[in-house]
């Protein structure tokens, strides 16, 4: 990738300094591709040109809706005459995307100091700029919200470049399915980031070539991090020499899937030829080495579970859950020049099966019974119009009621004030021969009604600290992890600065600088403020955190709300739902899938209860019971030779009731999966529940898509964990005046649920606060002391079955007909 190298003269990049140090723009994100509105690690080479070492302090400056600037920073030692790479790491604002170069780093001298210094520097201060440049990231690096990302470590994208296929150049939408995902290949172990920040706009990770004896130190750190916070590991072996269940090899062996491997080479490969395409191709490779994976004895159900199986029903996709994210092994030779020479891999047939998704990615064949027969109705896909399922979040954490209070307040006593000092009061002094007393009368209700301005003022003035939070929850049952992204609005009812952090307060003291934290704070804004300025308060000023340990920050405050955005992970504060024992035995119990509630109408499908102690009841549940993927191959397409990309890939069922579920209460999953249908409960085929969250046209709506809040909250929210698996456009529909539905997302990436779609499981989906608004799980400090916060979570607790992975069935030789779901159990 082509490297920004920016140096004005004297070092200073056109802004003022010494030119003691050159400065060179190494890397702006991850391979050098980074999201707005998603947290960025950046990379600078600096070059010191003084007789010896010395400490320095570099700065990114950059600006938030307050038109405050953060200032993230870190020190360093400088070596003379060497180029010495750092990272920095910082959310990156919304108006980034139209004003490239609104970004800055700064060197300076460090100062040491008796004190404590400055976050990222601890004793030092920042003394002379030595050098300092506008950060303008090469063309293409910086992407719109919408658009995931994933990252490869490799040259080869491995079919998942199909993920990207734009309608446009400019298109915000994927030419034949719902979002876009670029795919960041070229990344190798030594281009890895220090913290795991740097990792987070990525939804997965895909190793596909590299040492990871490389990936060591604060790198591998990072990488454990990132998956700790919910992160996807994919990791496919190479096909001779794997080393990554080799404890002196890796520092992540003990994050690796619980199996043994076994090496088999030259092996025909043509059987597995329905995991990696639908394609007839003879390019195909003849033979290949492929590599088996066999569950150790005693292994949990999060410990390892087999994703795909090859044709010999032994397990060639294996994973293993790891805090809120999993790491899944690959036993298949992906890499083979054959496979990426042809581009034989499709995405959908394979990486929709390991990452969760559904839907087409590759433009249909002619198909007769579309109209004039084309291949795709350009004209339909052209007429799209968003559904951006998180654009509620500013209307959730508003705070317009108090201020609206205060401006009627003040409305009201102008308004007596105008009418007493004016019109009124001279009337009345009139009709009485005192109308020579105007003026004192003028005077006297200036004063009276000035005390009541001040005095209301300061009555409705707010006097505490809280927050208005939307917080989503995730927590995967036996994991000693939670994860949790927070947005809120802090109302910070002081002038001069407060501090602001995520995580024990104990901790959040520690200056040392080997404190490390999976939490973030940042600034927040709307999606919507894309401009070049946000505006904001004439006195702004920059406020600094650590780079590398942005868990707290000193904000200024004027008596007025700081939005932020909070990330953490921690070990459980709230007690998730858990299985109770049988009756008659003690400890905890179990949930087990009942094969036969699958086809009989009175029989449950999932046996077993729970019972949480959340702080309120949880309401609009849903509950859905993923039994295993649909088998192999893909059912065909009518009237073509493609296949059926649009099928999910899983067998589920969802199950919906608003009855509240009050902590300490037993919820029976055998009342609640059971196959009646009544005013209480509802069990619905899960392709069908998908639909009714994606309208057909733009006529209706679940989301207004204005920010001012959701028609249907509930539904937008739960929608959010099932993103990757909503309905798809139909690209053949006659109509061309109604515009197609196409679910998006800005705020809310890397927060689906849809690798859990790829195994069997149990999830619940419920909101905690909706009635009656709750604190947030996310332990937040302000000043060093817990904050009051109250508003909405949404929790989402995910129960690991065991593994069930697809079989294999008979290609469909008719291809003339749809062939039905699956409904029956399979033989094994």
């Amino acid at each position: 990738a082509a490297h920004a190298r920016q140096q004005a003269p004297g070092g200073g990049g056109g802004e003022s300094g010494t030119g003691e140090v050159q400065i060179e723009l190494e890397r702006f994100g991850t391979g050098n591709q980074a999201r707005v509105g998603s947290w960025c690690g950046i990379r600078l080479k600096l070059t010191d040109s003084a007789p010896k070492q010395r400490e320095l302090i570099i700065r990114l400056r950059s600006v938030d809706s307050d038109g405050d600037k953060p200032v993230s920073q870190i020190g360093l030692t400088s070596n003379p005459g060497l180029g010495q790479q750092v990272w920095l790491y910082a959310r990156l604002p919304y108006p980034l995307l139209t004003a490239p170069d609104m970004m800055s780093v700064g060197v300076y001298e460090a100062i040491e100091t008796n004190s404590v210094g400055e976050p990222g520097t601890p004793g030092y201060r920042a003394g002379a700029l030595l050098a300092s440049m506008r950060l303008t990231p090469r063309g293409g690096a910086v992407i719109e919200p919408t658009v995931g990302l994933i990252g490869v470590v490799g040259a080869r994208g491995l079919g998942l470049q199909q993920y990207a296929d734009r309608a446009g150049v400019n298109s915000p939408w994927h030419k034949v399915a719902n979002e876009v995902t670029e795919i960041t290949t070229g990344i190798t172990p030594e281009d890895m980031p220090d913290r795991w920040l740097g990792l987070a706009q990525f939804e997965a990770i895909v190793w596909a070539d590299g040492d990871p004896a490389k990936l060591r130190g604060d790198r591998a750190r990072a990488m454990r991090d990132y998956v700790t916070q919910g992160g996807h590991l994919i990791i496919v072996l190479p096909s001779v020499g794997q080393t990554w269940t080799n404890e002196s090899s890796t520092e992540l062996y003990d994050m690796m899937p619980s199996v043994a491997i076994t090496s088999l080479e030259k092996i025909e490969f043509e059987s597995y030829r329905p995991l990696l395409t639908s394609s007839n191709s003879t390019n195909f490779p003849r033979t290949s080495t492929v590599q088996n994976f066999t569950i150790r004895e005693g292994a949990l159900p999060s410990e390892a579970v087999s994703i795909l199986d090859g044709p010999d029903g032994k397990s060639v996709a294996v994973r293993r859950e790891v805090g809120a994210g999993a790491i899944t092994l690959v036993g298949l030779d992906l890499n083979q020049t054959t496979l990426s020479q042809f581009k034989m891999i499709d995405a959908e047939v394979f990486w929709h099966r390991i990452l969760g998704r559904r839907g087409n990615l590759l433009e249909p064949e002619a198909d007769p019974s579309a109209i004039g027969g084309a291949k795709l109705n350009l004209a339909a896909t052209a007429n799209r119009r968003d559904i951006r399922f998180d654009s509620g979040i500013g209307y959730f954490i508003g705070k317009s009621g108090s201020s609206a209070t205060g401006v009627l307040a003040g409305f009201i006593v102008f308004a007596i004030y105008w009418a007493v000092a004016g019109p009124v009061g001279f009337a009345i002094l009139k009709r009485k021969g005192l109308s020579h007393h105007s003026w004192p009368l003028f005077i006297a209700a200036s004063i009276v009604f000035t005390g009541f301005a001040w005095g209301g003022a300061w009555i409705l003035r707010p006097k505490r600290i809280e927050a208005t939070h939307l917080t989503i929850l995730d927590h995967v049952y036996g994991q000693p992890t939670q994860r949790a992204r927070m947005w809120a609005s802090v109302l910070l009812p002081t002038y001069g600065t407060a501090s602001l952090g995520v995580g024990d307060p104990a901790d959040l003291r520690e200056q040392s600088a080997l404190r490390r934290s999976l939490n973030s704070i940042a600034a927040w804004e709307s999606p919507s403020s894309t401009g070049v300025g946000f505006g904001g308060f004439p006195d702004a000023r920059d406020y600094a955190l650590d780079a590398r340990t942005p868990d707290v920050v000193r904000v200024p405050t004027r008596q007025t709300v700081k939005q932020v955005e909070v990330q953490w992970a921690g070990g459980p504060r709230w007690e998730m739902p858990s299985p109770l024992a049988a009756e008659g035995q003690t400890g905890v119990g179990t949930l087990a899938i009942n094969e036969r509630g699958w086809l009989d109408q009175t029989s449950p499908l999932i046996s077993g209860s729970l019972v949480h102690k959340l702080p309120g009841p949880l309401t609009d549940i849903t509950v859905i019971v993923v039994r295993r993927q649909t088998a192999l191959p893909m059912p065909m397409r009518r009237s073509t030779s493609l296949p059926d990309r649009s099928a999910l890939i899983c067998m589920a069922e969802a199950y919906r009731f608003q009855d509240p579920w009050e902590p300490g209460t037993a919820l029976s999953l055998d009342t609640v999966t059971r196959s009646r249908t009544g005013p209480e409960r509802l069990r619905t085929e899960f392709g069908s529940y998908l639909d009714t969250f994606v309208p057909s046209s733009m006529l209706t709506s679940i989301v207004d898509n204005d920010e001012t809040g959701f028609t249907n909250s509930a539904a937008a929210l739960t929608a959010l964990g099932l993103f990757p698996l909503l309905p798809t456009p139909n690209h053949n529909s006659p109509s061309f005046t109604v515009s197609i539905a196409a679910p998006q997302r800005t705020d809310t990436h890397g927060l689906d649920l849809g690798r859990w779609f790829t195994r069997p499981c149990v999830i619940i989906i419920g909101l905690l606060g909706q009635s009656s608004p709750q604190p947030s799980p996310v332990p937040f400090v302000v000043d060093g002391e817990p904050a009051t916060t109250s508003g909405l979570t949404v929790v989402r607790w995910v129960y690991p079955l065991p593994e069930n992975p697809p079989s294999y069935g008979a290609r469909q030789a008719d291809l003339s007909t749809t062939p039905q779901p699956e409904k029956t159990p399979d033989p094994q």
